[in-house]
């Protein structure tokens, strides 16, 4: 399976990988191919020994309802630790709320039809916070809660709060935007953010250990969901 075509953001780059893939099961013909890609990264890149094209359609409003109601008591199960009537008694009654916010709110609505964006929509709900109106207010709650917000609404202890934990990774984005690149050592990471993290932690943290700290929270949905 070869995950994001369209995330080769170079066109002539894109190309080369459509062409290496094509040449891949040319000569592995008994392989099962799986490509996934937004559709303007196939469509400027096609492969041309690709013989079936699915597109992911949008939910409709019942399988919003549906996927809603499912995601909310997986979440409640694993929280807890428990499936019993209170536990799903509890997901119904979240999953309703959100559902009755969604159908008040057409802008949402709207997003809510992406299965990945009514993730989203769920998560900020779950944490509770207010639904966003806009895909860009969605995607900045969704760093606010990956960055500390969670914690910091939990009166958690955590080194830095997230706006200080922003202001760090602003400048590594910022970095390797520059540098036209999405990969980067341990080493330079830390060598990148030294100053920054400086200014805002003292030296109370190193960026081994901040960055440890940021990849925990992104990969750990149990940090979202408690």
């Amino acid at each position: 399976m070869l995950d994001g075509l369209d995330e080769v953001a170079n066109a002539d780059e894109r190309n080369a990988v459509s062409a290496w893939v094509n040449q891949q099961m040319t000569v592995y013909r008994e392989t099962v191919f799986i490509v996934t890609s937004r559709p303007h990264g196939f469509q400027s890149a096609p492969i041309e020994r690709v013989g079936t094209v699915l597109e992911v359609l949008p939910f409709n409003p019942q399988q919003v309802e549906d996927f809603i109601c499912s995601l909310y008591r997986q979440n409640e199960i694993m929280r807890t630790g428990r499936e019993t009537p209170a536990v799903l008694r509890e997901a119904e009654t979240l999953s309703d709320d959100l559902i009755t916010r969604i159908q008040e709110q057409p802008a949402i609505a709207e997003m809510g039809r992406n299965p990945l964006l009514v993730t989203m929509i769920a998560t900020v709900h779950y944490c509770g916070s207010a639904l966003p109106g806009r895909r860009v207010e969605l995607y900045q709650k969704i760093c606010d809660l990956l960055l500390g917000a969670r914690q910091q609404a939990k009166r958690m202890k955590v080194p830095l709060i997230g706006e200080q934990n922003k202001s760090v990774l602003q400048v590594l984005a910022l970095s390797l935007m520059q540098a036209k690149t999405r990969e980067f050592s341990l080493e330079l990471a830390t060598q990148i953010i030294q100053e920054e993290l400086g200014k805002v932690a003292g030296n109370t943290l190193t960026g081994g250990e901040f960055l440890k700290q940021i990849k925990d929270w992104t990969l750990d949905k149990k940090q979202l969901l408690a």
